[in-house]
C-alpha cells in the first residue's frame, strides 16, 4: 500500500460510527412529510409501502458488503478505476456522485421551507440557506471522523424523539388503520416506487467503507444502520396514520411534526419546538454528510484537496440552492429523477459485484 494512501490510526471509524452514518444518511429532512409521499398513493395501507421500500436498501447493502469482502481497502472510486481504466472510471464515479450532490440541493429545499414555516418565518430563504450551508460547508470541511462523530449524537437524538412520538399512541384511534390490506398491490408498489427517494443514499457506505478498522464489523454495523432508519419510517409512518388519519395527512405538508402536538409536559408549552430544535440539528448533519462525500469523490476525479473543494463548492451549492429552492420544482424533480438514480447504482453494485467475483475466481483459478 502507498504511503499516501495510509490511514492514521486516530481516523478509522468504529462499527457504531458506521451504523450512525448509515443512519445519518437515511434519515433527512424529507422524513417528517413521508407519510404524505405514501399516503396519496396506499392510503391506510402506507406503511406497507415503507416495508416495501426497504427492498431497495437490503439490496444495496447485500451486494455492497459482498464487494466490501472482496475490496476491504479500496472504496468504489478506486474500484471503478481498476476495473475500468481512469476515463471510464471517473466517468462513473461522476454519475455515482450525481445523486449525493442532488440531495444537498433538495434536503435543503425541504429544511429551509419547513425551518421558515416553524421557526423563523422573520427570515427570507436565501438568509436561512447561505446561513445553514456555510455550517454545514464547516462539518463537510472537519472530515469524515469529526462527522461519524456528529453522526453518533444525532443519530441518539433521533431515537429519543421516536420514543416520544409514542405518546400519540393515547390519543389516536385504531381505526385510522382500518381496514388493513384494502389499497391494491400496484397502488402499495406505487407508493413505494414514489418513496424511493426516502430510501436511498446506503451506497455511500462503498465511499468509506476501507476507512473502517475492523473489516469485519462492516456487514453488521451497516445493517444495525438499516433496521434503526426502518424502524424509524415505518414507525413514522404508522403513528402518523393512528393519530391523524390518511384524510388529515394531506392537509398538512409535514405531518409528521403534527404527531408532536400531542405530547403535553409541564414544563414545555409546546413540545413541537422541542422536536423543530432536534430535526434541525438532523437535517443540518444529514446535508453535511452528502456535502462530504461530493466533495470526497470531486477532489478524488480531479486530485486536488478535498477541503479546498469544500470551500469551492459553497458558492455553486448556494447559488444552485437558491435558483432550485422552490419546494414544487424539487418535488418534481424528485420524483423524476429518484428512479434514475436507484437503477443506475444497482446497475452499477450488480456490474461491480459480477466483475469482481469473476475476477476472484479467476485468481483463485490462476493460483490452484
Amino acid at each position: 500500500m502507498n504511503k499516501d494512501n495510509v490511514i492514521p490510526e486516530s481516523d478509522f471509524l468504529t462499527a457504531n460510527q458506521v451504523t450512525f452514518l448509515i443512519v445519518g444518511i437515511a434519515i433527512g429532512a424529507g422524513f417528517v412529510r413521508l407519510p404524505n409521499v405514501l399516503v396519496r398513493a396506499s392510503y391506510q395501507d402506507a406503511w406497507l409501502s415503507a416495508l416495501l421500500g426497504l427492498i431497495y436498501p437490503i439490496y444495496v447493502l447485500l451486494v455492497g458488503n459482498y464487494i466490501i469482502k472482496k475490496h476491504p481497502e479500496e472504496n468504489i472510486l478506486q474500484i471503478n478505476k481498476n476495473f475500468f481504466g481512469n476515463i471510464i472510471g471517473n466517468i462513473l464515479n461522476i454519475l455515482f456522485m450525481i445523486p449525493l450532490a442532488f440531495y444537498i440541493i433538495s434536503v435543503t429545499s425541504d429544511y429551509t421551507t419547513t425551518i421558515i414555516t416553524y421557526i423563523v418565518a422573520f427570515l427570507n430563504k436565501n438568509k436561512v440557506m447561505s446561513i445553514s450551508l456555510l455550517v454545514v460547508a464547516y462539518t463537510a470541511y472537519s472530515g469524515l471522523k469529526p462527522l461519524s462523530k456528529l453522526n453518533q449524537y444525532i443519530g441518539y437524538m433521533l431515537i429519543a424523539i421516536i420514543l416520544l412520538s409514542s405518546v400519540a399512541l393515547k390519543y389516536g384511534n385504531i381505526l385510522n388503520l382500518k381496514p388493513v390490506f384494502q389499497s391494491p398491490m400496484k397502488d402499495v408498489l406505487k407508493g413505494s416506487v414514489d418513496g424511493l427517494y426516502f430510501f436511498t443514499g446506503f451506497e455511500s457506505l462503498l465511499l468509506y467503507h476501507n476507512k473502517v478498522k475492523d473489516k469485519s464489523s462492516i456487514k453488521r454495523a451497516s445493517f444495525k444502520g438499516l433496521f434503526i432508519s426502518s424502524l424509524v419510517w415505518i414507525w413514522c409512518v404508522f403513528i402518523t396514520i393512528y393519530y391523524l388519519g390518511v384524510d388529515i395527512i394531506p392537509k398538512s405538508n409535514w405531518s409528521f411534526i403534527m404527531v408532536f402536538e400531542s405530547i403535553h409536559l409541564p414544563i414545555i408549552n409546546n413540545f413541537r419546538y422541542v422536536f423543530m430544535f432536534e430535526w434541525v440539528l438532523i437535517c443540518l448533519g444529514v446535508i453535511s454528510n452528502f456535502y462530504y462525500f461530493s466533495s470526497f469523490v470531486i477532489a478524488d476525479v480531479i486530485k486536488k484537496d478535498r477541503k479546498k473543494i469544500c470551500i469551492a463548492m459553497y458558492i455553486p451549492v448556494l447559488f444552485i440552492s437558491i435558483k432550485l429552492g422552490d419546494t414544487i420544482i424539487i418535488h418534481k424533480l424528485i420524483d423524476f429523477l429518484s428512479p434514475i438514480f436507484v437503477i443506475f447504482n444497482i446497475c452499477l453494485l450488480t456490474l461491480l459485484a459480477f466483475m469482481a467475483y469473476f475476477k476472484s475466481k479467476k485468481s483463485n483459478a490462476g493460483n490452484a
